[in-house]
């Protein structure tokens, strides 16, 4: 007969038997939901690991398979215009890879002498589906091809004009821009929402008659009394500006046509000259002209102290981001930030060491 201390013992048993049996399937289920989350082939021997040989697909490293990179489908609505005659690398990548990153719809076209055509240059143009014209300064009609290339940069660009206009298919929006040191914040085209020319001025309380060079090439090209009757005006600068197409198309026939009826006082920044004349005598309409202190392009030449944000962007007086920063190379910090966004790596710096 079985005694009553026995009963009590198979019982106890029994309990842990179940209760264990209980852990066990409470882990077993645990592992289980542990290996449908993991994505490791170490720690999941099901996974099944990537073949290593080639497919048809193109890499994912590649600047085809990055949605910013591409080409739109439809005709751009939007185009940046620049010369590139004898940039460095680093100007050009930040020019080029911000455009990319905050208007990735943008067509961009830039003229590039082929001296400067570097391997390195037709790599960046390729990531960043730019248009890239090579030209040879002696190749341009006389007299532009002994001028400056702040001047002959307008035939180019009224060449362009000229070859797209006769299509409906040309972008509505367009920035000329100087390529070496403008570098985008924003998307600028979200600004350009009139069928108007717009200049941006330099920095409020700065005018042409105080600026021995601005001063010099108006009276030079166009006399004293012009001189005299702008001088008062804020300086406006002339590589950025932009509006609708057939707005910036006649500004750019304006400055050819003046170009090229003053020769006798071309030289490096007359076309600047030329500008100011065009914008403060009131021959460009519609005119938009936008402040440099609360507007969406910064012009840093003249401007003495800066005020970043959170995220390193500079800001206008609003507090806003800029959209385009112009002449930034003239603040070493500004430089610095934008180095981290957009680095040039030499050789030695190109590894990334092991994990």
């Amino acid at each position: 007969m079985v005694s009553r201390k026995q009963v009590v013992v198979s019982i106890l048993v029994l309990a842990c038997l179940v209760e264990l049996g209980i852990v066990m399937r409470s882990r077993l289920n645990a592992a289980q939901d542990l290996s449908a989350v993991c994505h490791c082939p170490k720690c999941d021997p099901t996974i099944v690991t990537p073949p290593t040989t080639p497919t048809t697909s193109t890499p994912s490293t590649t600047p085809s398979q990055n949605p910013s990179l591409e080409k739109p489908s439809a005709p751009a609505q939007d185009v940046v215009m620049g010369l590139a005659k004898g940039i460095q690398f680093p100007f050009l990548q930040r020019f080029l890879q911000s455009i990319r990153r905050f208007a990735p719809l943008a067509k961009i076209v830039i003229w590039i002498d082929k001296e400067s055509y570097t391997r390195e240059i037709s790599d960046l143009v390729a990531l960043t589906k730019t248009e890239a014209i090579l030209m040879d300064p002696s190749d341009l009609p006389t007299p532009w091809a002994t001028m400056h290339p702040s001047s002959y940069r307008y035939l180019l660009y009224q060449q362009y004009f000229n070859k797209s206009s006769p299509s409906n298919n040309h972008p509505q929006r367009v920035l000329l821009l100087d390529a070496r040191d403008c570098v985008f914040q924003m998307n600028p085209f979200e600004y350009l929402n009139e069928d108007a020319f717009y200049a941006f001025l330099e920095r409020r309380g700065r005018s042409i008659s105080q600026c021995g060079w601005n001063r010099g090439w108006v009276a030079d090209c166009f006399g004293n009394s012009v001189a005299n009757s702008i001088g008062d005006k804020t300086i406006c600068c002339s590589g950025t500006s932009g509006g609708s197409w057939e707005a910036v198309k006649r500004y750019v026939d304006l400055q050819v046509g003046e170009l090229l009826s003053r020769q006798s006082c071309e030289r490096n920044g007359v076309d600047q000259g030329v500008h100011n004349v065009l914008v403060h005598t009131n021959k460009i309409t519609p005119l938009r002209i936008i402040a440099n202190e609360d507007g969406p392009i910064a012009q840093m030449q003249e401007i003495h102290e800066v005020k970043l944000d959170l995220y390193g962007r500079l800001v206008n007086g609003q507090g806003k981001p800029y959209a385009i920063i112009h002449q930034y190379d003239r603040f070493p910090k500004l430089v610095k930030i934008l180095d981290g966004m957009y680095p040039v790596l030499e050789e030695a710096q190109r590894d990334a060491g092991n994990k």
